[in-house]
């Protein structure tokens, strides 16, 4: 019996220890509840989709189309301007505002270095892929504008020359030239429309893109595991928002 009471002290003693460890490191490290936007599957599929759908800048008479290949922000190291433990705070730029009142020991920056390294290298190939795809679709709406510029150039010097031996009035010449010119910009505004649906049919586009999300998510799974949990939830609340299209 005596032996019963003894197991029993010392079982209870146990569980009380387990408890007060338990609530001791609940204390020490608060739970934190991320949104389903700021995990990385779901950063690096927003990526994915703004890829896949580039901002593509209209053509003009004078101007041509441009493509935005990918956000410019992954090229960047995201923690190059981070605070670090002991070391003297450095400027934050426009692409680091996400930084701000964050802090990481010199070991984390180390290891957010190294994980930033891994990742341009991991998309390199890929970046590549799309910048070559995208810079050839430019030159091609590029020869569509200087052909559509003179046919209208064309169209127009015809009607001069029928003003030229009295065949049109200058009211008419007037007319037709408007007509020529107005049907010239609506096509060159067409380009833009023309540009965006063979970049959904661009294959090899698609894999690129697939490619660099896949970069993506192992490098913020990276950060996510080198960061405290309540480091990457503020950083991430911030930083989401670049996934975004705005």
């Amino acid at each position: 019996m005596h032996m019963k009471k003894v197991f029993g002290i010392i079982g209870l003693s146990i569980m009380f220890s387990v408890l007060a460890w338990a609530c001791s490191k609940s204390n020490n490290e608060p739970v934190v509840t991320l949104l389903a936007d700021e995990q990385p599957t779901a950063l690096a599929s927003s990526l994915e989709t703004v890829i896949n759908a580039p901002i593509v800048v209209d053509a003009t008479v004078s101007t041509d189309i441009a493509i935005v290949s990918y956000p410019s922000f992954i090229t960047t190291d995201y923690f190059g301007l981070v605070k670090v433990t002991g070391e003297p705070a450095k400027i934050l730029d426009s692409n680091a505002l996400c930084l701000n009142g964050l802090e990481v020991t010199k070991a984390q920056k180390e290891k957010l270095t190294a994980a930033n390294t891994s990742k341009q290298s991991c998309m390199e190939a890929n970046r590549l892929v799309l910048n070559n795809l995208d810079r050839e679709l430019e030159a091609w709406a590029k020869s569509e504008k200087a052909r559509i510029i003179a046919a209208a150039k064309f169209s127009l010097d015809s009607v001069l020359l029928l003003y030229n031996n009295g065949s049109l009035t200058l009211a008419q010449k007037a007319e037709r030239n408007t007509k020529i010119e107005l049907s010239r910009n609506d096509q060159i505004t067409a380009l833009k429309g023309r540009v965006q649906e063979k970049l959904t049919q661009a294959t090899a586009r698609l894999v690129a893109a697939g490619k660099i999300k896949n970069c993506e998510e192992l490098y913020l799974n990276s950060v996510k595991e080198i960061l405290s949990a309540s480091q990457y939830e503020k950083w991430i609340k911030c930083q989401k928002e670049k996934y975004k299209r705005v």
